[in-house]
């Protein structure tokens, strides 16, 4: 027994999912050695040389490099920021798999509560970067770049952009008290450091421009770095990993405001 699923049912799964299939959503994959392996940038860490390997007669994955590896249920489990079983439902819905009642209603249960929890972290965070922008001590130049690319105030509080500080624990000092870094985790706002405990603010020093879904709920971020800022980063512009209420193919940016005109 796979905690709670039976080892049959997570066999099932496996078999069904294509590995290369669900890591070609993310990742873009190169068949080498005559189609048997598939490489690509690693996106676990600032790769720039391919070093990332799926083996699809193994359904494992591997980066060469930081040694991120597992299956087709870690990957979701990264990927997603959720626990196993919430990983194994979304993999059987992909498969058109029967999920077992018992903890089909166990897991929605489950998945219910946290698409609560990280909803409300969200919505915190957009009100706390939308007043970092709008007069926040550390955002003049935040302020001066939203000059620069003439957005208006109308636009800056219509679409609620925001600002985070060129502060790497910003998100869990304002936190504290209210929110543990578990849910911060779950909702996209900081991650897991590779090479060492604690954790570090994503969207650091970038204006922001939150991502709302079609019912009006802000569920994640896009982040551009500032010119002329302390932040070094290849990635001029970072969005949301993937979490329980955000997923990139099913979100539209400004989807909610187009339904409007």
């Amino acid at each position: 027994m796979v905690q709670g699923f039976g080892d049959d049912f997570k066999e099932l799964v496996r078999s069904s999912t294509n590995l290369v299939d669900l890591v070609s959503e993310t990742v873009s994959l190169k068949p080498i050695h005559g189609g048997r392996d598939f490489v690509g940038l690693c996106p676990f860490h600032d790769d720039k040389n391919p070093s990332f390997h799926v083996y699809p007669d193994r359904q494992t994955y591997r980066c060469w490099v930081c040694d991120q590896g597992g299956d087709c249920f870690r990957w979701v489990m990264e990927m997603e920021k959720v626990p196993f079983p919430e990983a194994m439902e979304s993999l059987a819905r992909r498969a058109r798999l029967e999920i077992p009642k018992h903890k089909r209603d166990d897991a929605t249960s489950e998945n219910g509560h946290r698409k609560t929890d990280s909803l409300a972290v969200v919505e915190w965070a957009v009100n706390l970067m939308h007043q970092a922008l709008r007069a926040g001590p550390k955002a003049d130049n935040a302020r001066q770049y939203v000059k620069t690319r003439k957005l208006s105030e109308d636009t800056v509080r219509n679409f609620r952009l925001g600002y985070h500080p060129e502060d790497w624990n910003w998100f869990l000092e304002q936190a504290r008290g209210r929110f543990t870094p578990a849910q911060l985790v779950a909702a996209g706002l900081i991650q897991e450091r590779n090479n060492g405990p604690g954790y570090f603010d994503n969207l650091v020093g970038r204006l922001v421009f939150p991502i709302i879904d079609e019912r009006g709920r802000p569920v994640a971020f896009g982040g551009r770095v500032l010119p002329g800022g302390n932040i070094e980063s290849d990635a001029k512009y970072w969005n949301s990993l993937e979490s329980a209420i955000f997923h990139k193919r099913r979100t539209l940016y400004a989807f909610d405001r187009a339904r409007e005109t």
